[in-house]
């Protein structure tokens, strides 16, 4: 294969909807347990995407004879982690409407638990809390939160790029 066969959308088709699958099928396990609000497993989410966009650029270049140029190195994983942001999206939106309905005063709860563990007073938390409500309706909530994840991807696709760029 060489860089002119390598089909960018297939591969990140593919394997954005293999990725965001698993994202959902995470997400359900972790709410079933119990542990979808703590902020650790937000957090390992972004792991889970640089682990497999690295895997799929390197099965990629190695599939293309151990030569990818960095910019379809960044496509396929950039294109990879929009797929899957774009299916986990749409499973926040099913999540929060109905399946767990009080999701997010669930976050909020979490927030200003942390806030007053870390010696915010619990007037000043209630204040920056009521302030942070505005921003954490559900139509605001997806919507940043897929920006986010799409700033994200360019950063992890960027590196994963960086890490599996050819040599000239």
């Amino acid at each position: 294969m060489n860089e002119s066969k390598v089909n960018i959308w297939d591969i990140s088709l593919s394997n954005g909807l293999y990725l965001g699958l698993f994202l959902i099928l995470y997400s359900l396990i972790a709410y079933l347990i119990g542990i979808d609000k703590e902020t650790w497993v937000g957090y390992s989410v972004y792991i889970i995407y640089f682990i497999a966009i690295i895997y799929v650029v390197l099965r990629t270049k190695k599939q293309n004879n151990g030569h990818l140029e960095f910019k379809v190195a960044y496509k396929i994983g950039f294109f990879t982690f929009l797929f899957a942001a774009i299916i986990s999206t749409l499973y926040l939106i099913v999540h929060i409407n109905w399946i767990d309905t009080h999701f997010i005063e669930g976050i909020q709860e979490v927030q200003r638990a942390k806030m007053i563990k870390d010696g915010i007073a619990p007037e000043t938390a209630d204040k920056a809390m009521a302030m942070a409500a505005n921003f954490q309706k559900p139509a605001i909530f997806i919507s940043m939160g897929f920006v986010s994840q799409v700033i994200i991807g360019s950063i992890l696709s960027l590196i994963s790029a960086l890490i599996s760029k050819s040599e000239k």
